[in-house]
């Protein structure tokens, strides 16, 4: 019974993380590699911010 509920709670995780992750790289420039860009600077330009809707 321990291993089917950590089972489904890695699952649910998994799925809720791609989900979160996921559209905040679509859709974004692409970075060339023979460019010369540190990693933070790559980082902030290939994402963006998504905001939540609250009613």
């Amino acid at each position: 019974m321990p291993a089917a509920f950590l089972g489904v709670q890695m699952a649910v995780f998994g799925l809720y993380m791609g989900a979160a992750f996921a559209p905040i790289h679509k859709g974004m420039p692409m970075i060339p590699k023979e460019s010369r860009i540190d990693f933070f600077s790559r980082q902030v330009l290939t994402s963006r911010n998504i905001m939540a809707r609250t009613p």
